[in-house]
Formats: structure tokens, C-alpha cells, sequence
């Protein structure tokens, strides 16, 4: 899972901080000493795992985690995982305590108390991922139930034939999907009782007296003839059935073509209406016909148009020389040359100018009427335009149409080749009941030499259930050995640890270090970069403080947590701090880890600039995304 959203309210030094993650993989929390960073850290322990740094196992004396004067406090975490979730845990000073509750944001259907199992079976697990030092602070014995709830498996799939034995041998049917672990020393238990009183049963039974048969009388031949019976009875139900199924799977098809015929006549229905709504639109081909030879105008009109503008702007120059002329005429000389004007000089100008006028005017006159003429040209050119539009359209429906009724036409010759429904038992009914007729007819015959034979039965059925129990005292001992101590635990204890070890190694490895497992005895043992193998309380501190992220890391992995919280990076020497961030990413980028938030001390207001990656700078309680 991945945390994309945290907020808090009154918890230690944050009044009310809110961190907008979205989808990073990696969130740097940055700031000066005391600035509220392993708050945030806490905060997501105490949220998930119920307790954090400072408190007992089970998060009492929480009300010291409240911000001074405030009687309540509020933490928010939006946590991604299969669904969105968004879970809320209120510490209060009052009787109601811690109270935690979990809803789900994209799905109105979700539970939570699969969330709330998870989060409470897992609690430890949680508690070292959120919290750096918090598995090399626990107790041999804590981290000893830690990685055996983690390396043996919670659920187990025994074998069916133990399973079908159990439950045959005991008569009851005994749950094998809980803890593996409870569910051997349960089934052990109840077998070790049952094969205690089978040996008792065995031992209590009395024989019966062997008494003599009738002779002359030949049971053995009617029984053979009541098995045939019984064996060519079952022989032709199975027929029976077997066409049964046969006209079942064709009903079943015979529906499913119909409802596919049913819905290709709606479709067809619906193209058969728009491509006539199209041929309605797109009239008669006579009226297409005149539309194009409207249209084929479309570029002369386009031209007068052009000539009509420029001879608009022709005509205003000439207005605007005339009115230029008339300005003059208070003037006695050329205010540019300084040339003498006079009026007869100024008239004869002026009127050729108007001459000139009069001829553009003239002209516009009739490229006004011939654009009149062809006004309905350009609305002819559009008309075409969307006529084609519509023969596309008309031409891509008519495809699909055409499909479709070539798909009922097959669906239709698939429905009649399955012919009418018919009623196949008919044919079996009469040869069944002639079986049982004969079968009646012998069994009657045979009732009085059973009599006779009661006697010998007794004896007999008292030998099979002396056989039957010894066996079943066999099979006792079988499955007592098999769910005793050296038994299937022995083996599971033996395959996971492999398992176990194989994960945790997979993510150990960026960070140097290796880890063996055992549980009889207890012990487990780190292998370093060197190839030097210790026990785990005999490694350095550099390298224990290296190895409380590793394990941190695998937990989280192994638990299928997704994320650790890896505080007080700012310790680490240079050298140290860098492998551990080249780790860390590692863990993401090899699918180890889905999230990691990294705490250290820093002051710089500057931000890690890289895909998927926040950074976060925290003063005084107060949180600045930058």
C-alpha cells in the first residue's frame, strides 16, 4: 500500500499540517532539529501500528502525543492500496480513548473489517516499518513470533486425501482453511482420541458363533443378475442424461440467438432510419445536379468580390484627390512645388478626375449586379460540401447495415439448425422402468435365502468391522504420525524458512547483508558485505544502523505493507547515507516496496528534483511542499 495523503491535527507540535503526496514513491521530510519530522513518522505508526516511539506495545499514555494545550488530536491517512482508503484515528483525553475508523473513497461497497484484520494481524510488522529501530528494540521472544508469523504460512493447503481421511475417520468435518499451526494440533489431538478408542473397540468386540447355510440354493446367480440390471440401469441413465445435457446446451443457445437476433433487428432498424433520414436530406439527383452547377460558380463570384473591394478603394482615392483639389482653390500657389495654380488649371484636373470617377463607378455598378446575379453560389458550394458529407455517411452506414443483416441471416441459419425442442427423456422412460420391474422380481425371490443367511452375514459383517477398524487404527496411527511433531510442522517449518529467507534476501542484498532463520533453536543469523556471519545482536553499530533499514525493508516486503519509514538519515556518515539512499530507491524501482519516506535533518529549503519523488520541509510544525 502507499500513503497519499497525511494530515494532522493537535498531534505533538502540528496544529493542523497537511502532506499532498499523490503518487510519489518517495517523500523527503526536511528540516531543522525539533522541527516536527519524526512527528510525521509517529503520526503514521500511531495510525496504523497504534502505538510509536515513546509509548508501550499497546499505545497507552497516548495523551502526551496530544499538542500542548489541546484535549484531542486527529490523524488522516488516504492510503492507495487495491482500493482507496482513507483512515482516521482520534486521541482524546475523555472516555472514548484512541478510536480508529477506516472507509473507503472509491467504492461504496467495501468493507472494513478485512482493512481492520489486516492492520491488527500484522501490527508488528507495521510498527517496523513505520519505525526504524523498532525490531532491534524488541524482545528476542517478540521477534522470534514476528518473523514465525511472517515465514510460516497462515493459511495451508493439506493434502485432500488427509483431509477426506480426517474427516471420514472422525465423522465430522474438521476446518483446515485457519492458522496452520492450531489446525494440526487440533486435528492431532481428536485423532490421538479417536485411535485411543478404536484400540478399545477392537479389543471389547466379541466374535459370533459360525452357524451352517442351507444347501441347494444359489444366491450368488441372483445377485449377479440384480448387479447387471443395476449396472445397465445406471448404464442407459447416463445416456439419458447425457442427452439431456445435450438439449440443455442447445436451449441455452436457442435463447442466446434469439436475444442476438432481437437486438441485430433494433440495430438495423435504426441504420434502415438514418439512412433514409440521409437520402430525405440530400433530395432529388436532379436538385444535386443544380446545386453543383451553382456551386461551379463559387470561384468567379469569389473574383468579383475582389475586383467589387478594390474598386471600392479606387473610387475613395479619386473622392479623396477631388476633395484634395477642392482645398486648393483658396490658394494661389502649390504649397509643395510653389508652382502658380489657377483655376482653369485646377478645373480641368478636377473634372478629369471625376471622369475617371465616374468610370470606376460605372464599372462597380455592374460587378454589383453580376454579384447579384450570383448571390446563391457560395451557399450552392457549402450545399455541396455537406451533400458529400452525407453520401460518407450514408456510404459507411450502409456497410454496417449491410453486416449486420448478413450476421442475423447466419445467427438466423444457426437457430433453425438447431431444429425444435424435443423431449429426450421420452425414449428412456419405459426401458428404466422395465429395470426396475426385473430388478423388483428378483429381489423378491431373494429375500428368503437372505433370511437364512442373516446368521453368516452377522458373523461376517463382524469380521468386516474388525477388519474396518483395524484398518481405520492403521490409517490412526498414519495420520497421528502425520500431524505429530515430526510430521507436517516439522516440514512446513523446514520449506518456509527457505521461502522466508529467499524474500528477505532478495531485498537485503542492495544493503550488503544476508539472513539466515531458525526456530528450534531460535536464532538468526546476519551474513555482512565481508562474507562474516554473526548473530544479529553481535554485528557492529555502523552496520547495525544499516541493517535496521534492511530489515525494515524486508518486513514491510514480506508482510506486503509496501512502505518503511526511514528516520534520522542525517546520522549516517556520507558514504553511509548515499548506499542507503541508492538502497532505498532500489527498493521501489525493483518492485520491493511501493513507498519510502526519508527523514533527515536539513535546512536547506531545497527540493529533489526526480520523477516520482516529494520533498517536504517541516518548521516548527508547520509542513511546506516544495
Amino acid at each position: 500500500m502507499r500513503l497519499t495523503r497525511i494530515q494532522l491535527e493537535n498531534f505533538r507540535n502540528h496544529g493542523n499540517s497537511v502532506l499532498e503526496i499523490g503518487n510519489a514513491a518517495i517523500c523527503i521530510l526536511k528540516g531543522n532539529h525539533a522541527a516536527g519530522k519524526t512527528t510525521i513518522g509517529q503520526a503514521i505508526s500511531m495510525a496504523l501500528g497504534v502505538t510509536t516511539t515513546g509509548l508501550d506495545a499497546q499505545g497507552r499514555n497516548f495523551q502526551r502525543k496530544i499538542r500542548r494545550g489541546e484535549d484531542k488530536a486527529a490523524i488522516t491517512l488516504d492510503i492507495q492500496a487495491k482500493h482507496l482508503i482513507r483512515q482516521k484515528v482520534v486521541l482524546n483525553t475523555n472516555s472514548s480513548g484512541r478510536t480508529a475508523r477506516s472507509i473507503c473513497l472509491d467504492d461504496d461497497s467495501w468493507k472494513p473489517l478485512p482493512f481492520d484484520n489486516f492492520l491488527a494481524a500484522f501490527k508488528d510488522a507495521i510498527l517496523v516499518a513505520c519505525n526504524t529501530d523498532y525490531f532491534v528494540r524488541m524482545g528476542e521472544k517478540d521477534q522470534k513470533n514476528l518473523l514465525a508469523k511472517l515465514t510460516l504460512p497462515q493459511r495451508y493447503e493439506f493434502p485432500k486425501d488427509k483431509t477426506e481421511a480426517v474427516a471420514r475417520i472422525l465423522g465430522e468435518v474438521i476446518d483446515f482453511s485457519g492458522e496452520p499451526f492450531t489446525v494440526i494440533g487440533a486435528a492431532y489431538k481428536k485423532l490421538f482420541e479417536e485411535r485411543t478408542v478404536i484400540n478399545r473397540q477392537i479389543k471389547e468386540m466379541p466374535m459370533p458363533e459360525p452357524i451352517a447355510l442351507p444347501t441347494g440354493v444359489n444366491s450368488d446367480a441372483l445377485k449377479a443378475e440384480i448387479a447387471e440390471l443395476k449396472e445397465k440401469q445406471a448404464k442407459l441413465r447416463s445416456e439419458c442424461d447425457a442427452a439431456v445435457d445435450v438439449e440443455s446446451d442447445k436451449s441455452s443457445k436457442r435463447i442466446t440467438l434469439h436475444a442476438n437476433l432481437i437486438t441485430l433487428r433494433a440495430d438495423v432498424a435504426k441504420l434502415q432510419e438514418r439512412i433514409d433520414a440521409i437520402d430525405k436530406e440530400r433530395g432529388t439527383e436532379a436538385d444535386r445536379k443544380r446545386m453543383q452547377q451553382r456551386a461551379q460558380k463559387f470561384p468567379e463570384l469569389k473574383e468579383l468580390l475582389a475586383e467589387q473591394r478594390n474598386l471600392r478603394v479606387k473610387i475613395g482615392t479619386k473622392e479623396s484627390e477631388i476633395e484634395d483639389l477642392d482645398n486648393l482653390l483658396d490658394r494661389s500657389e502649390c504649397p509643395t512645388c510653389g508652382q502658380e495654380l489657377t483655376a482653369d488649371k485646377l478645373s480641368a484636373y478636377t473634372a478629369s478626375l471625376a471622369m475617371k470617377r465616374k468610370e470606376l463607378a460605372d464599372r462597380l455598378a455592374i460587378i454589383d449586379r453580376e454579384i447579384e446575379a450570383l448571390s446563391d453560389a457560395e451557399a450552392a458550394d457549402q450545399a455541396v460540401r455537406k451533400d458529400a458529407q452525407l453520401a460518407e455517411e450514408k456510404e459507411r452506414l450502409t456497410k454496417e447495415f449491410n453486416g449486420k443483416v448478413a450476421t442475423g441471416k447466419a445467427k438466423r441459419a444457426e437457430l433453425d439448425a438447431l431444429g425444435d425442442p424435443v423431449d429426450v427423456r421420452a425414449p428412456f422412460s419405459g426401458p428404466l422402468a422395465e429395470f426396475e420391474r426385473q430388478m423388483k422380481l428378483r429381489t423378491e425371490k431373494l429375500e428368503p435365502i437372505l433370511i437364512a443367511e442373516e446368521r453368516q452375514r452377522v458373523r461376517e459383517a463382524t469380521g468386516e468391522v474388525l477388519k474396518d477398524l483395524r484398518k481405520k487404527s492403521s490409517e490412526l496411527d498414519g495420520l497421528v504420525e502425520y500431524f505429530g511433531k515430526d510430521g507436517i510442522k516439522s516440514e512446513l517449518i523446514a520449506d518456509h524458512i527457505g521461502g522466508f529467507e529467499s524474500k528477505a534476501n532478495a531485498v537485503m542484498a542492495p544493503w550488503g547483508f544476508k539472513v539466515s532463520l531458525s526456530f528450534e533453536p531460535w536464532d538468526l543469523l546476519v551474513t555482512n558485505s565481508r562474507g562474516d556471519t554473526l548473530p544479529m545482536t553481535e554485528i557492529s553499530g555502523a552496520e547495525e544502523q544499516t541493517f535496521m533499514l534492511a530489515i525494515q525493508c524486508a518486513v514491510s516486503r514480506i508482510a506486503g505493507i509496501g512502505f518503511v519509514v526511514a528516520d534520522k538519515m542525517d546520522t549516517y556518515l556520507p558514504a553511509h547515507r548515499q548506499k542507503a539512499s541508492v538502497s532505498l530507491k532500489s527498493m521501489v524501482d525493483e518492485g520491493h516496496l511501493e513507498q519510502v519516506f526519508v527523514i533527515a535533518a536539513d535546512d536547506k529549503k531545497t527540493a529533489v528534483k526526480a520523477d516520482g519523488v516529494v520533498t517536504f520541509f517541516v518548521a516548527d510544525g508547520v509542513t511546506e511542499k516544495l
